[in-house]
């Protein structure tokens, strides 16, 4: 999974390419059971207007958190500590 999705973050298809199985089928909601082709087709060319995730947020998408809701907590930087 994570050659897969490295390959998808660096929009590298060659690398993914020989990753998906030649009966790769793909679900999303707007795609529900595509063949490996149509994703190419469909899917593959708006790779760029993805967001890039981090292998912890791809692991909370699997558990079901929505990642678009969790936030880092802001970096705060301080001069002195008493």
């Amino acid at each position: 999974i994570r050659d897969a999705y490295r390959a998808y973050e660096t929009r590298d298809r060659e690398a993914l390419e020989r990753l998906l199985a030649d009966d790769f089928v793909f679900y999303a909601p707007p795609d529900p059971g595509i063949d490996r082709e149509t994703y190419w087709e469909r899917c593959w060319p708006n790779a760029e207007a993805m967001p890039a995730l981090t292998v912890e947020q791809l692991h909370w998408l699997f558990e079901g958190i929505d990642v678009a809701v969790v936030q880092r907590h802001p970096q705060r930087l301080y001069e002195r500590v008493a």
